[in-house]
């Protein structure tokens, strides 16, 4: 498998590069109309921070905070774009100045103009790394036998029974599958939990890192992204004891707040070779990299947050810096994002599903959820969860209470006795935006926060589509712009892909299906009806879940030919949504 790991990283480095460069030989009209480029951007200045700050008139782009780009101060196309450019971090899109803030990354400052222009910008920073820990990882057989399904997982010599117990009795009050799993986590060598929706992941894994550092352990926290890293951190640290160290190894530009009981550094840091044990370090899995040139860091146990989202490449790492292991996701969830499809089968799993097979019978599924009522709970359980995924006493009778208001004219679609509400349209032929679809989107939210006083944290939108995304929100912003106590609420409205939800939740959720193209359907039928998409569209939401989209999304009423298994599926939500009265026919001009 070593040599498999070498390939699949070289080629997941191969195919994103290639991807940039295809994208660079288009026009630049091409690039702009399918988000691949920002033109006429303005050069306004460097704040205190040293960001370079750049004013744009129209943004379509899927660029977010994070990504690597490439500014030029002309129109250039193919090699040029990169070989002519200057690569900076983007820091900050401020959606209401239409602002863009970007780090510098290299040597040269980005160009001070007036006309410039921005595309997606590709270094190779880290597979160098990646592939050295591989070879570390294959000079230890304990880490190749645990890869390959070998290892005995048995209950270490540690403590006995009775301490593990007194410990769980210390514990907050836990489900039985929760119990389970943290007995696991305090005795065996590696524990796999699969958290549903909403089921208290987080929480659980914080009472094992709280359990674990109470007994002298020190605790790695990893994930696929920062925002995972910095949650589960988050709710560490509420229950952990003021004299333990919690530090984050922040990424790129300025870091997002986080409790002041959490210490934001680089991992160059001198302070991490003073800590001592037991310490609560949160990082990516570059950065854990980087520790293993650092002799005065150990850890006793590894926590991998999202393993469902990680490739199995990409935990090599993590596994290194420890022996014990809790690996926690939910396969029924997103994979990871791959760029090539030419890996073997077992290498375009997660690392959690991989291995979820490999030790099938010793995972821990949580089966209990605390965010969904049971209205919104009843078809993924049924579909994904075997129907053994259950709403807490709490959550199962929680209902969103709309305010019937007669200024609102959109009150025949929120305020309805069900959960779940599938507003329908009639629009053909929409792609990766639809402007009908997203001005009722943009509509919808607004009622919510004006008429129904939801608060702008209760509530997200989501789409499968960065286009279709900033659409809404131009359209959402636009709604509110004679109102400045209204358009601050607006702009702290998340608006964002699936993707990007995924361990999130809100009060309401507004989910938006875009897509009515035919040919575009059959072409990405793999990517819009996912059944792990949907199963994250649809779980985010505590009390009311919005659909909009057009009839002629589903494939049994646009006759599209696809899997079977995609095709049942969504005629089986189609039938659920029908059967339990939740379809409103919308007329785009009503």
């Amino acid at each position: 498998m070593h040599d498999a790991l070498i390939k699949f990283i070289e080629g997941e480095v191969d195919a994103e590069e290639r991807e940039i460069l295809m994208m660079h030989r288009a026009s630049v009209a091409f690039r702009e109309k399918n988000g691949h480029c920002i033109t006429g951007l303005k050069f306004k200045g460097v704040d205190e921070d040293g960001l370079f700050i750049y004013s744009y008139a129209a943004n379509q782009s899927k660029f977010r905070a994070g990504d690597l780009l490439v500014i030029n101060e002309e129109k250039l196309k193919g090699e040029e774009v990169l070989n002519s450019g200057v690569l900076v971090w983007l820091e900050e899109i401020d959606y209401t100045q239409r602002l863009l803030k970007v780090e510098k990354d290299l040597l040269h400052d980005p160009p001070r103009a007036n006309n410039c222009i921005a595309d997606k910008g590709f270094f190779d920073y880290n597979s160098e790394r990646l592939k050295h820990a591989i070879c570390l990882a294959y000079e230890d057989e304990e880490i190749v036998s645990f890869l390959e399904g070998r290892s005995c997982l048995r209950q270490d010599n540690d403590f006995s029974s009775d301490t593990v117990e007194s410990f769980l009795s210390l514990s907050r009050p836990m489900t039985e599958r929760q119990m389970e799993a943290l007995h696991s986590a305090m005795s065996n060598r590696a524990t796999f939990i699969q958290g549903p929706p909403g089921s208290g992941k987080t929480f659980l894994l914080a009472e094992i890192i709280e359990r674990s550092m109470s007994v002298g352990r020190s605790v790695l926290v990893t994930a696929p992204t920062h925002k995972a890293i910095d949650n589960l951190l988050l709710a560490a640290v509420k229950i952990l004891s003021d004299k333990w160290r919690v530090i984050k190894i922040r990424g790129k530009g300025k870091p997002p707040w986080l409790s002041g009981r959490i210490l934001q550094i680089t991992v160059d840091d001198g302070r991490l070779c003073d800590l001592r044990a037991p310490y609560l370090v949160g990082s990516t899995i570059y950065q854990a990299y980087k520790f293993l040139q650092n002799s005065d860091l150990n850890f006793d146990i590894v926590v991998i947050d999202e393993a469902s989202q990680m490739p199995i490449a990409h935990a090599v790492p993590a596994l290194l810096n420890a022996s014990r292991y809790v690996v926690a996701g939910d396969h029924r969830q997103l994979p990871p994002v791959l760029k090539s499809s030419l890996h073997p089968e077992p290498l375009k799993k997660s690392v959690f599903e991989y291995l979820h097979e490999k030790y099938a019978d010793v995972v821990i599924a949580l089966d209990i959820t605390f965010r969904m009522n049971k209205s919104i709970n009843e078809f993924p359980s049924r579909t994904f969860y075997e129907d053994q995924l259950r709403p807490s006493k709490c959550a199962a009778d929680r209902v969103f209470v709309a305010t019937a208001d007669a200024a609102d004219d959109l009150k025949h679609i929120i305020c309805r006795d069900e959960s779940v509400t599938y507003v329908q349209l009639d629009h053909r032929d929409a792609i990766q935006q639809a402007p009908e679809e997203a001005e009722l989107v943009a509509r919808i939210a607004r009622s919510l926060l004006v008429y129904h006083k939801l608060s702008p944290e209760s509530l997200a939108v989501v789409s499968p589509h960065r286009a279709h995304n900033e659409a809404i929100r131009e359209k959402f912003l636009q709604s509110v712009s004679n109102d400045a106590r209204l358009q601050l609420m607006a702009s702290k409205v998340v608006v964002d892909t699936v993707e990007r939800l995924q361990g999130q939740e809100r009060d309401a959720i507004i989910y938006s299906l875009c897509a009515s193209n035919r040919q575009y359907a059959i072409n990405r039928a793999q990517f819009l009806y996912s059944p792990n998409r949907l199963n994250v569209a649809i779980t985010r939401s505590r009390t009311r879940l919005f659909l909009v989209g057009s009839k002629f999304f589903f494939p049994h009423l646009n006759g599209i030919v696809i899997d079977a298994r995609l095709l049942a599926l969504w005629e089986s939500y189609y039938n659920y949504l029908l059967d339990n009265d939740c379809i409103v026919v919308q007329s785009i001009n009503r």
